[in-house]
């Protein structure tokens, strides 16, 4: 399917998602969202992609939903930012969010520069964040007179605590790089020239494990802080290390390190 509004690459593993509207800021609009959604569902499917690296193009990371499109009413099919887009979880914003959270695969964020509203959500929604020292981080959605959304009153809490991320949401502050990797919303922090070397390096090094494995570990880690479980978390272990062991990868790890060597696992 032909893009024009993001664009999509795959090399050594790992496939680059670009939100490419750097005129808008990248803000979603309709087609976005569909092609997004799209994209998210290639690199999902493909037995190539084993990590993937959302960016934006141009000075933002993503602005969030682009008020303007939705205002003049661009796409009469899908309007997300009016009241039945924001009370239907299922459409626009809301399905891309489904699909990001529910998306099996290692997601990073390489943030570029300001990602707010929507674009702060989508930011979250990436396992990792590493961010450029250009970066911002806001919980704009208070500003424009509505609640914060796409998930962020899901993500948010989890990734900096309920009470600051009551602060980011009530206040509509747009937080700095540095701070946002002292809250722990990101990982790393790089000057600018250097982010997406990091974030593809970082990219590359988890493509390059136990593709199984590091699904797995995923999927384990997000179950256990829903469940809150300890009992269960264990028996959520014995079931993925139950599946591990069957993979090639587990016997070329065994063997790498009986041979005392690095493995090269195939992902499978």
């Amino acid at each position: 399917m032909p893009h024009e509004n993001i664009t999509y690459a795959m090399e050594h593993g790992v496939a680059t998602i670009t939100l490419n509207r750097p005129n808008k800021m990248n803000a979603i609009d309709a087609p976005m969202v569909r092609e997004l959604i799209g994209a998210i569902d290639t690199a999902r499917d493909s037995d190539e992609v084993r990590t993937v690296v959302v960016t934006g193009a141009g000075r933002a990371f993503c602005a969030g939903a682009d008020l303007a499109s939705s205002a003049s009413g661009a796409d009469p099919k899908l309007p997300w930012v009016t009241r039945p887009m924001r009370l239907e979880p299922l459409v626009g914003l809301g399905a891309l969010a489904k699909r990001l959270h529910a998306f099996h695969k290692p997601l990073i964020a390489a943030v570029n520069g300001v990602a707010v509203g929507a674009g702060l959500a989508i930011a979250c929604l990436c396992d990792l964040r590493v961010a450029s020292r250009q970066a911002g981080f806001g919980a704009v959605f208070v500003r424009r007179g509505i609640v914060a959304d796409t998930g962020t009153t899901f993500l948010l809490p989890r990734i900096v605590g309920v009470e600051k991320a009551l602060e980011l949401m009530w206040t509509g502050e747009i937080i700095d790089a540095d701070e946002a990797q002292r809250l722990g919303l990101v990982s790393k922090v790089v000057a600018h020239e250097e982010l997406m070397p990091a974030a593809m390096g970082l990219a590359m090094r988890i493509a390059q494990g136990p593709s199984t494995a590091v699904e797995l570990i995923k999927r384990v880690v997000y179950e256990g802080l829903e469940a809150n479980n300890f009992a269960l978390q264990l028996s959520y272990e014995a079931w993925a290390q139950s599946v591990c062991v069957q993979t090639d990868d587990f016997n070329e790890g065994v063997k790498a390190f009986l041979d005392k060597r690095e493995p090269t696992f195939i992902g499978r």
